[in-house]
């Protein structure tokens, strides 16, 4: 049991958002390292499959990068993912950023397949 707790503990991080860059939707650096938001699929930005998709991909980058700015950021870290990110629960002032992001329309629930965001 007391394992279990300080591992909960190590794995939660608070920042600020001084330490922050928004990569797109679902991807942030914190202090240098890289973090997919848990659970959220947005449109790609540098990959993107057509111009509808690179235009939904900058305004959920705008989004991300408001919402976060001037807040208190902290992160579950769960596992890395293959491109060596790593996946993690990120709150934004107490509030779940991943609900914030789909809930403006601005990204999906991530479901284990990329959303096709150019039908």
């Amino acid at each position: 049991m007391i394992r279990f707790a300080l591992a909960a503990f190590i794995a939660t991080t608070p920042a600020l958002a001084s330490d922050l860059r928004v990569i797109d939707g679902d991807t942030i650096v914190v202090s240098g390292e890289h973090v997919r938001v848990k659970g959220l699929d947005a449109p790609e930005i540098r990959h993107a499959a057509c111009p509808a998709e690179k235009a939904a991909g900058e305004a959920s980058k705008a989004f991300v990068a408001e919402i976060v700015r001037a807040a208190e950021i902290a992160l579950v870290r769960h596992r890395q993912d293959r491109y060596g990110r790593t996946v993690a629960d990120v709150s934004v002032n107490g509030s779940d950023l991943a609900d914030a992001v789909i809930t403006a329309g601005h990204g999906v629930r991530w479901t284990g397949r990329k959303h096709d965001w150019c039908r």
